[in-house]
């Protein structure tokens, strides 16, 4: 017990074999990933075995009976007694480095010598005779034994589980399975026999070694934070067992507290963890009529003498204990601690349910938020006092660590019934690549094969899609190895716009050939032939200009199947890539037209397509894949004529005549920073002092003047919101924020970034007015006048979207009578109303 190691031991008594967790694995490196790595891990902690030199435990190599008495010794921590003791055997001298182990075993009754009276302690131990030393070891005396040796002492080997996991052979016990039968014999009762010949029990071997044993306890998450924090074992995986503690290296009963010892003299805790039943992980299904309740394990059926919705057991949910409030469902997933007798359910003991609360794909934006805000899927997790992340009450698996996470793995999400904190995270970045070659099971609970594996669906897949037999390419698995996301070789597929369709006169059988003109998803404009008369049934009626379909062609390159495709209306795209509300594939088809030419289509590029509600103008179409994502988008251009450049602000007017004598209107007015004094070219064009024009002109003559349409004053605006990436605004009803003269009665205070809609404030939400995406943006520069009477112009400068942020005014206009949107917008910074003291 001198080597300083943290380690969890777990012995599944009903299931054949051992889980083990370990704070630091095996020391030796041709036991690592073996079925003996946690046996001899644990046996080296206790220093009852030990490896060689060059750092190999050689668990092939066979172990002689010398050897075994000194292991069985030393198991029972007798070694303190053996000094002084010398073997009777002839064939044992006294200088034999094993004759105090043997002579002691012998009068402990462990061993005994040939029928000639030699011992033989070179030859190698057989399976049989150590099967017999450690039933002995354990108490059991010969006499009692029913049958004759060595099948006496094997049974009873078989009966307390110290064969499980080895397979006897002829030849000599190897140290391996030696290491698995002691691991196997450490949590066996002891036993001694009365008067009478009754076996009654003396504790377990473990005690004998001198551990503290905590009976009978339901390990929740809580011990499991406690043992991690304060030791550094990780029970993580024992919540929702009932078992039997063995705590060594403690200097106090655990039971009266947490177990102390003293780390100074680099000893550390050593737990050792049996259970007192199976755990076992299947679907419950409720009883009918006469027929019990069951719980199907893969090909196993048990039976339920005991309701596992019982008082007695202890629930659950997602490794968090919840006061017998977890009620066994009809056709549930549950993990259920149980006593078995056969496939009969006795008794349970606990009921657990995992359910997934988020699957995601993990990006740099998750990375992010959880960098910033603590926070996976949204659920947070228990913090320490110093604002940091509490692992202890955390199961990670499949990373170390979150920072640790890559890019595209796979990452389940499991927490607290409250969502109050996330309890476990599976993590996996394993791949299936390949084609489904095969679909079998029953709805809900298919297997599809990939390549030589089969692999079920995710209850929470990241994409939203039903695999289908044929689909191929990369599919992204979770950490329980379940298919979550997929990403295909191609997506999108034979899809083209229809640019034209004509009638030729040239005949094709007894038939006239028509001829498709099509762009198709290489952009490139061809012509098809085909026999309308024969594919009639695959041309939907009025099949026309603009239309997406998809085609299939003959050796000959006709057309011989037509499909069209049904539009989805598009609404928001986000300027993450989300296409009402649904991922579009990097290989996505994207079609452009412009809306008064619908035969100049062209390819477009998604980096050219706006974000925001209504897509700056731009009509859009959508069309999905299988997978639920989008593949395929049309674009329908709004054919926008760029705003005026040329606002113009009236600062003042007069009256004069131009050449023919006729009266005409002048005035001085701010054009792009500058003041320029102007006349009008006829009688028609008005100059009105403080209001706003886009204005054509020539030399210093205005040619045309467009009034700057704001907002009626029967509609005064609100404070609004503003979205500058994306040029959208909210400008509908309530009151005024700044009235100064002329047009500029409607300045519009902005007080938070647009995202979609607005609230009113009234429990109702109005739609953000759009905002072009070629729109001009003016900055107004107001001063305070002399008298400090109110505000008066100073000038306009071009000025840019970024200027318009929280706290700013604007005032949308439309100059551009043809766009249906407002193009040009005037503001003042928030810098400058700050300075107004707005």
């Amino acid at each position: 017990m001198k080597k300083v190691l943290a380690i969890v031991l777990a012995l599944a008594m009903i299931l054949g074999s051992f889980s083990f967790v370990a704070a630091s694995s095996s020391d030796y490196s041709d036991v690592a990933g073996t079925k003996y790595e946690g046996a001899v891990a644990v046996l080296g902690a206790l220093d009852v075995v030990s490896g060689y030199p060059d750092g190999t435990f050689k668990p092939e190599k066979v172990v002689t009976r010398a050897e075994m008495c000194k292991l069985i010794i030393t198991a029972l921590s007798l070694d303190d007694y053996v000094t002084g003791s010398y073997a009777a055997y002839p064939d044992v001298a006294g200088s034999h480095w094993a004759t105090s182990y043997i002579a002691y075993a012998t009068s402990l009754g462990i061993i005994t010598g040939y029928p000639d009276g030699t011992f033989r302690p070179e030859n190698p131990v057989t399976y049989q005779e150590a099967a017999a030393m450690l039933v002995r070891a354990l108490g059991y005396q010969d006499q009692y034994l029913v049958g004759a040796w060595p099948a006496s002492h094997v049974n009873v080997a078989m009966s307390e589980g110290i064969l499980k996991g080895v397979v006897a052979t002829a030849a000599g016990a190897n140290r391996g399975d030696i290491a698995l039968m002691v691991y196997n014999t450490l949590t066996c009762s002891m036993v001694q026999y009365n008067a009478l010949g009754t076996l009654i029990s003396a504790g377990d071997m473990l005690e004998r070694m001198g551990a503290v044993k905590v009976e009978a306890a339901i390990f929740d998450q809580i011990d499991a934070h406690d043992a991690l924090k304060n030791f550094g074992l990780d029970l993580s995986a024992f919540v929702g067992e009932k078992v039997d503690y063995y705590w060594i290296n403690v200097d106090k009963d655990y039971s009266a507290g947490a177990p102390v010892y003293d780390a100074t003299k680099g000893d550390a805790p050593v737990v050792v963890a049996k259970e007192y039943g199976a755990m076992l992980t299947g679907e419950y299904k409720a009883a009918v009529g006469t027929k019990p309740a069951t719980f199907v394990v893969g090909d196993t059926e048990y039976k339920f003498n005991a309701d596992p919705n019982g008082a007695a057991v202890e629930d659950f949910y997602n490794g968090v204990k919840t006061a017998n409030s977890v009620t066994v469902a009809d056709k549930g997933v549950y993990t259920i601690n149980a006593k078995l007798n056969g496939v009969y359910i006795d008794e349970v003991y606990t009921t657990a349910q995992w359910v997934a609360d988020a699957e995601l794909k993990w990006t740099e934006d998750d990375a992010d938020i959880l960098a910033a805000d603590d926070k996976i899927a949204s659920i947070g997790f228990k913090m320490t006092k110093t604002d940091a992340i509490d692992y202890s009450w955390l199961q990670l698996v499949g990373v170390e660590d979150l920072a640790t996470i890559a890019k595209d793995s796979i990452v389940t999400v499991y927490a607290d019934s409250a969502d109050a904190y996330i309890t476990k995270i599976g993590v996996s970045t394993d791949t299936a690549n390949g084609k489904i070659t095969k679909v079998a099971g029953a709805p809900g609970k298919e297997a599809y094969t990939i390549g030589d594996a089969a692999y079920k669906l995710s209850k929470n897949p990241v994409d939203s899609y039903a695999p289908a037999l044929g689909n191929e390419g990369t599919y992204f698995l979770n950490y329980k190895g379940e298919l979550s996301a997929y990403k295909a070789d191609s997506y999108a597929g034979n899809y083209a716009i229809v640019l034209d369709v004509v009638t030729e006169k040239t005949t094709y059988g007894s038939a006239g050939v028509w001829q498709l003109y099509l762009m198709t998803k290489d952009g490139e404009k061809a012509v098809y032939d085909f026999n309308k008369a024969e594919y009639a049934q695959t041309v939907q009626a009025g099949l026309a200009v603009k239309d997406l379909i998809t085609f299939k062609t003959n050796a000959d390159g006709k057309i011989v199947e037509i499909t069209e495709v049904t539009p989805i209306a598009a609404s928001t795209l986000t300027d993450k890539g989300i296409l009402n509300g649904m991922l579009i594939e990097d290989a996505a088809v994207i079609f452009d037209i412009k809306a008064a030419k619908q035969k100049d289509w062209n390819m477009g590029a998604l980096a050219n397509l706006k974000t925001g509600n209504d897509f700056n103008g731009t009509g859009v179409a959508f069309y999905t894949n299988n997978l639920g994502k989008v593949d395929v988008i049309v674009i329908t251009t709004a054919d926008n004529t760029k705003a005026v450049s040329n606002l113009g602000i009236i600062t003042g007017n007069y009256q004069t005549y131009n050449a023919k004598n006729e009266p005409i209107y002048g005035g001085t007015v701010l054009v792009n920073g500058a003041v320029v004094d102007f006349v009008s070219v006829d009688q028609t064009i008005s100059l009105a002092k403080d209001t706003i024009f886009s204005l054509k002109y020539k030399a210093d003559a205005i040619e045309t003047t467009t009034a700057a349409t704001g907002v009626a004053a029967a509609a005064p605006m609100k404070e609004g919101a503003f979205a500058v990436g994306e040029h959208y605004a909210y400008f509908n009803g309530g009151y005024t924020v700044k009235a100064l003269s002329g047009d500029f009665d409607h300045l519009i205070k902005v007080v938070k970034k647009a995202e979609g809609t607005v609230d009113l404030g009234d429990g109702t939400t109005a739609a953000y007015q759009y905002i072009g995406a070629a729109s001009n943006f003016y900055k107004l520069n107001i001063k305070v006048k002399a008298d400090n009477s109110g505000y008066e112009f100073d000038k306009v400068s071009v000025g840019t979207s970024s200027d318009v942020k929280k706290g700013a005014y604007i005032m949308p206009l439309q100059l551009d009578k043809k766009s249906g949107a407002w193009d040009t917008i005037v503001y003042v910074t928030a810098d400058d109303a700050a300075k107004l003291g707005w």
